[in-house]
């Protein structure tokens, strides 16, 4: 189970003395299997790999699906800069003999989304297929931002100044550097506003799924400043004289940056966790490149003077995915907790993919209906070839079998839900897997807790418009399995948040159908912590679920004619 975020002071220290390598929850396997360079790898949320490989001619793109390697491009000319997106479609730039152009490959073919006499380079592609890309004018200064949505290729800038370093998020909304480095500018899909003033150069924009933006500013001789625009306004989260550098976000709003003194030496990694700011590590190494996904997990370049490895961060502890020492460079990490990079071994860099078991659903905060079926889903190195799954409904204390076979296969499971006598709000799920000898591969667990449901109130609920005391409303609720059959229902309801109960005559209408008119009692003076309270039973009296309101409500008074 990955760590919580927040941490205390403490939990500070214990990191920075962290020496310990911890292998034994990620595989490492290498990917690249030639005598030539491969680098520039990246990974997509399935597991899906794209990198740029030498053939001992030109540069050409490759594609591993988590299974095999496919070469994308074979010509005379260099393919770089690919990206991918998670359906695994794939963009990047070629040379045609005069100048580079974008291309697309949509997981059966490659189309040339460009033809033109100048340089487009950089793309980058979203979720939606949607591709943006730099247009340069060789030898001047200008360059501008070109979008394709699918069909149609739309010049999103147009002026005598250089635009370069877009980025695009997955509804569709853009940020970049423009004026010739000196502001970031946003697209929101209609139109482009400025985040920055015409004042000291910007850098590597990165930009999540909810419009936030973050990037770094040069200060010259003042250092550089980290600044967040959050949706609504430009928060500066590291303004000091350091070098604060190399920013990434997630879609959560954490942002992971690099901080070194300006005069030079090491580069520290620190955290903003969407409240404060943390530095992760602080040793005699110097740290660069972090990358961030949206479990908070974070992956970066550590150098020694005895070569550099790749780190991974989990929300508590470290781990080094460099066994020995070598060149390791470039991590990209996923949603899963995978880590992709480059490594040199002998004279030639190769790509490597560090995998484990990575639950993805139930996952922390779900809620489950009690009795039916519910799909667990996790990803896994491909050394695990079976797991075994179990779950827990009581924080982790014991555990029981999600499953009758001794091992499953694949990496999702059809869970028959247990039905509980009461909702249960500290479950997990445990996925182990296994290599083919029956070994230990690697585990993982739920993040944070989940809920089996047994029994939910609807109303009602906290945020619902305030009751008029003396008439009537009405209750509803819903239930799932029980684990006997339910006889009837008991109500009752606060007036102080659970210190008194009183309860609601049900004799008239008892029967467990989802809906229950409630007269509401007359209060002199409002009443802003009321809650009401079901209980489910049997035919012998004994409790099958129960629920309440999942905050707080408000009686008022009518008014006096």
């Amino acid at each position: 189970m990955k760590k919580p975020l927040f941490l205390s002071a403490l939990c500070v220290i214990s990191i920075f003395c962290l020496n310990s390598v911890c292998y034994s929850q990620y595989v490492i396997k290498k990917i690249s299997q030639n005598p030539h360079d491969d680098t520039n790898p990246q990974i997509n949320n399935i597991g899906y790999i794209v990198w740029e490989g030498y053939d001992g001619t030109d540069w050409e793109i490759f594609l591993y699906d988590g299974t095999k390697t496919s070469q994308l491009t074979n010509n005379s000319y260099d393919d770089t800069n690919p990206k991918i997106n998670d359906n695994g479609h794939v963009v990047w730039q070629g040379y045609d003999g005069t100048d580079t152009e974008i291309f697309l490959y949509d997981g059966t073919e490659t189309i040339q989304i460009t033809d033109n006499s100048y340089y487009d380079v950089n793309p980058q592609i979203n979720n939606n297929g949607y591709v943006v890309w730099v247009n340069e004018h060789f030898g001047q200064t200008d360059s501008e931002i070109y979008l394709y949505d699918g069909s149609t290729i739309t010049q999103l800038t147009d002026n005598a100044y250089g635009d370069f370093d877009p980025q695009i998020n997955n509804n569709g909304y853009l940020a970049w550097i423009g004026r010739n480095g000196y502001q970031i500018f946003l697209y929101d899909g209609i139109s482009i506003t400025p985040l920055t003033d015409y004042y000291y150069a910007r850098e590597s924009p990165r930009i999540n799924d909810e419009g936030y933006v973050v990037w770094f500013i040069g200060h010259a001789e003042q250092g550089t400043g980290i600044y967040l625009y959050n949706g609504s306004e430009v928060i500066p989260l590291a303004v000091n004289r350091y070098e604060n550098r190399d920013p990434d976000i997630n879609n959560n709003g954490q942002v992971v940056w690099v901080r070194e003194p300006i005069e030079g030496g090491l580069g520290k990694v620190m955290l903003f966790d969407g409240t404060r700011k943390v530095q992760l590590t602080n040793n005699l190494d110097n740290e660069s490149d972090p990358k961030i996904n949206n479990k908070g997990e974070i992956a970066w370049t550590r150098c020694t003077t005895s070569g550099c490895s790749i780190i991974v961060y989990d929300g508590g502890a470290l781990t080094d995915l460099t066994i020995s020492p070598r060149y390791a460079l470039g991590p990209q990490i996923n949603n899963a907790g995978f880590v992709v990079f480059q490594a040199s071994s002998d004279s030639n860099h190769d790509i490597y993919l560090a995998s484990r078991v990575s639950v993805i659903s139930p996952d922390g905060g779900e809620v489950v209906p009690s009795g039916l079926a519910s799909t667990i889903r996790w990803a896994g190195p491909a050394q695990a070839v079976k797991y075994k799954v179990r779950y827990s409904m009581d924080n982790g204390l014991t555990w029981n079998k999600a499953h009758q076979e001794a091992f499953v296969t694949g990496k999702t499971l059809n869970w028959s839900v247990p039905v509980p006598p009461a909702n249960r709000r500290k479950c997990f799920v445990r996925v182990v897997g296994f290599n083919a000898s029956g070994a230990e591969v690697s585990r993982d667990q739920s993040d944070k807790s989940f809920t089996i449901e047994v029994l939910r109130l609807t109303s009602p609920n906290a945020g619902e418009p305030p009751i008029p005391s003396g008439g009537q409303h009405t209750i509803t609720w819903t239930t799932n399995t029980t684990i006997a059959p339910v006889d009837h229902i008991v109500l009752s309801y606060t007036l102080n948040d659970g210190l008194t109960w009183k309860k609601i005559d049900a004799t008239a209408d008892s029967v467990d159908d989802g809906s229950f008119i409630w007269s509401v009692p007359d209060v002199a003076r409002q009443k802003n912590n009321c809650r009401v309270k079901i209980v489910v039973k049997d035919a012998f009296g004994n409790t099958v679920g129960s629920d309440m309101s999942d905050g707080v409500f408000t009686i008022q008074p009518v008014p006096l004619p």
